[in-house]
């Protein structure tokens, strides 16, 4: 993702791309690496598809770009919101998939012919396509072996729900320009357990 050559090449003929990659935190969200990486990827593709003219990208974000602010009365979230990168409750991945969109909306922002969609889901369940561990998988595991924890608040979806989004936001021009929460349902993993 970081490497400037070939994505011009790539998006040569696209009408429309959809870009998910984003570096993972796997055991380690602290990795303050995971921020660079993430804006470059973005920086890339998205510089990539407006040169070649590209209409629209559907990108996923996450939710935790938009948490509100602490002070706010509602704690609800909704697609306004932007979270504070300095809010100390929050990991660098988070803060990657916060810069990331940022990033994105800059790059849309400069100009009038490529449009952009967010897809912000929480965490994300359903079949795997590689045998990598995420950190869903993590809390997946924490969940089934009844490991104590917080009464924490987990929103959750299913891949192919969020796939099914990608392209409806891709194929829906009343799309363009928003930002969309992609959970099904909210879990506890203290009540869910």
């Amino acid at each position: 993702m970081t490497e400037s050559d070939g994505w011009s090449n790539a998006m040569e003929n696209m009408d429309h791309v959809i870009h998910t990659a984003s570096p993972l935190g796997g055991n380690n969200h602290e990795n303050p690496e995971l921020i660079p990486i993430a804006k470059k990827g973005v920086e890339n593709v998205l510089s990539a598809a407006v040169d070649e003219g590209v209409e629209k990208i559907v990108m996923t974000s996450s939710e935790a770009a938009c948490y509100p602010d602490k002070s706010n009365a509602d704690p609800k979230i909704n697609e306004s919101y932007w979270t504070d990168f300095n809010n100390k409750y929050i990991t660098n991945y988070q803060r990657s998939k916060l810069i990331a969109e940022k990033t994105a909306w800059d790059i849309i922002g400069k100009q009038s012919q490529s449009k952009l969609v967010t897809i912000l889901p929480g965490a994300i369940f359903g079949p795997y396509m590689d045998k990598k561990r995420s950190s869903t998988d993590q809390v997946f595991e924490m969940l089934m072996k009844g490991t104590p924890s917080p009464n924490v608040i987990y929103p959750v979806g299913d891949v192919r729900d969020l796939a099914e989004l990608h392209i409806l936001a891709m194929e829906n021009d009343a799309a363009n320009g928003q930002r969309f929460i992609a959970e099904s349902e909210e879990i506890t993993m203290a009540t869910d357990g």
